[in-house]
């Protein structure tokens, strides 16, 4: 494995200019250029030499240089993924484009976001098939309830509607929620369920169409006025 992450490193550096120290100069009294804490045997690497043969040195993967918070966030967690065994996908060569990418702000839940990149940089191995860690479970909650549904740990959303009713639904850390709302009615009342049983009721707030159930808006089930009683469940 530790070759395997010097090699990840490796290529990160290169592309950054981390781990590219220049060589000292020799100096003008005609010495051999070893300076006092280097020896002749350091092999440094660089774009012509290539990383050092003995691939199973140690990599501090906290070492990022002058890079920013984003970079080296980016950097910290691709390293991260690879030791933590995720699939090859999430620590390829586009694994820091993609990171950073997930980092451009969009106006909402840009906070959360990073929460969970931090906690999955720090994570302890396994990672799960898609390389989430259960050690980052409250951070992925709060990411769910900005977004409005469970999208981590296989959490996955469902919605149906009528002319009369809407429905919403979502697995949600070993829970099943569903809310469900008059359409045509603000002042109906919803009923939230949980694992089959109701646990409150709300007015609905907002007036839902026929067959439309406020899917333009994105409204999912963690974003009815369900949510406060499923985030009670989320974080007793």
């Amino acid at each position: 494995m530790r070759g395997r992450l010097w090699s990840t490193w490796w290529w990160l550096g290169l592309g950054l200019g981390l781990g590219c120290e220049p060589v000292v100069g020799a100096p003008d009294d005609g010495s051999t250029g070893t300076t006092a804490g280097a020896t002749a045997e350091t092999e440094l690497p660089s774009e012509t030499t290539g990383p050092p043969s003995d691939t199973s040195a140690d990599v501090d993967s906290t070492s990022t240089g002058g890079l920013g918070e984003d970079e080296a966030l980016c950097v910290q967690w691709c390293l991260n993924a690879e030791a933590r065994g995720c699939a090859e996908g999430f620590h390829d060569e586009d694994c820091y484009t993609r990171c950073l990418a997930r980092l451009e702000p969009t106006g909402g839940c840009d906070a959360e976001n990073r929460a969970v990149l931090e906690c999955e940089a720090q994570a302890g191995p396994p990672a799960t098939p898609i390389c989430e860690s259960l050690e980052c479970e409250d951070a992925y909650k709060h990411d769910d309830l900005c977004r409005g549904w469970c999208a981590h740990l296989d959490g996955y959303p469902g919605t149906s509607a009528s002319p009369t009713t809407c429905e919403w639904r979502s697995t949600c850390y070993g829970h099943e929620f569903e809310a469900r709302c008059p359409a045509n009615d603000a002042m109906g009342v919803c009923t939230c369920t949980s694992d089959g049983q109701e646990i409150a009721q709300c007015e609905a707030g907002v007036e839902y169409g026929s067959f439309d159930c406020g899917i333009e808006e994105e409204v999912h089930v963690l974003t009815t006025c369900c949510g406060e009683a499923f985030e009670g469940v989320l974080f007793p």
